[in-house]
């Protein structure tokens, strides 16, 4: 008859003996870079806790390997390793690490962040407790972030890196179509790779495009599996994006780029009556922001008007990759990279 007390033994054992692996995908941030790696050094690591530390270098041209190799000198507290991936893309990179990595759990956090001491802790403490298959964690912005007197905040901060949802964990039903995190601050068991595959190439940033939502796409891939996904508070990091984020530009750009990520979403999803390839409520919505960004600009509120100007445009990138997708047959990919 087995015996209850050493089934828990071994049971404990094996959680406490998981590895963790922390992955940051990075293309010419080395400053940003080397703030997030000095934040890992400050953690405070369990003494119990085995974890490795993966730094891709997504084909930098600036300082890069430098920064990291400065990490890695004898008596670094780091158990750093350097890999380099020279296919452009974020999703690019974040397969290779997946690949390269050894831990049961894979931490994924930006190169523009800085984790909180108790982070990793954190990210062990919400695995153990509620055993998903991924966890979103919070992300704030710094509070001096450069913010110039237009920018509305509350709508905003998003577009720049934020992600909050709240201090109480959130356990996501199928239904529940909020996003659950962002790779800035996201965690996988591998299983869910060996599963379900990796990362879209399709989807994530590249050079010159602002393309994203790899994330937001592998954790809906794993909900309609019925796998458990959740969000947790206590995992929070802190984001420092770049100055030239928070302009008119960019935010134009991301908006613009929304369309394509959306198109893509909604190529897998229900298909709702079309015209030209794009679901008619579009029509409507563009229709009606057009009214009123020509409507509120005459009236002198300019921040409300500029919001609708973005989404315009998000229906433009929609349009654009929309007629691209149709005229480029062999981009119609619909599987997941798993190589």
């Amino acid at each position: 008859m087995a015996d209850p007390g050493k089934n828990a033994m071994k049971a404990h054992a094996e959680k406490a003996s998981t590895l963790f692996s922390v992955i940051i995908c990075t293309h010419n941030r080395c400053e940003a870079l080397a703030r997030t790696l000095d934040s890992l050094t400050k953690m405070c690591v369990p003494t119990d806790l085995m974890w490795e530390l993966l730094v891709i270098d997504n084909n930098s041209s600036d300082r890069t390997p430098e920064i990291i190799r400065s990490f890695m000198t004898p008596g670094a507290t780091l158990p750093l390793k350097y890999f380099f991936e020279p296919v452009p893309g974020v999703s690019h990179a974040r397969n290779r690490g997946v690949r390269e990595s050894h831990g049961a759990i894979i931490a994924f956090v930006d190169d523009d962040v800085e984790v909180t001491r108790g982070w990793l802790r954190e990210v062990r403490n919400a695995f153990q407790q509620y055993d998903p298959v991924c966890v979103g964690g919070r992300v704030l912005l710094q509070e001096n972030s450069p913010r110039p007197p237009w920018w509305d905040k509350g709508v905003m901060d998003v577009s720049v890196g934020k992600f909050d949802r709240g201090t109480s964990v959130i356990v996501y039903e199928e239904s529940d179509r909020e996003f659950i995190g962002i790779c800035a601050n996201m965690m996988f068991k591998r299983i869910a790779f060996e599963k379900y595959g990796l990362f879209r190439t399709d989807m994530g940033k590249q050079p010159n495009r602002l393309n994203t939502g790899e994330e937001t796409e592998m954790a809906d891939r794993l909900r309609k599996q019925k796998e458990l996904v959740i969000y947790h508070p206590d995992v929070q990091v802190y984001h420092y994006p770049s100055a030239e984020r928070f302009s008119k530009r960019y935010l134009r750009q991301q908006a613009y780029s929304m369309g394509w990520w959306l198109f893509l979403v909604e190529m897998q999803g229900p298909q709702p009556p079309r015209i030209i390839g794009i679901p008619r409520w579009r029509y409507r919505s563009v229709l009606i922001s057009i009214w009123r960004m020509v409507l509120l600009g005459l009236r002198g509120r300019h921040t409300d008007s500029f919001l609708q100007q973005n989404d315009v445009l998000l229906f433009f990138g929609y349009l654009k990759h929309r007629l691209a997708w149709q005229r480029k047959p062999e981009t119609k990919q619909t599987g997941y990279a798993v190589s």
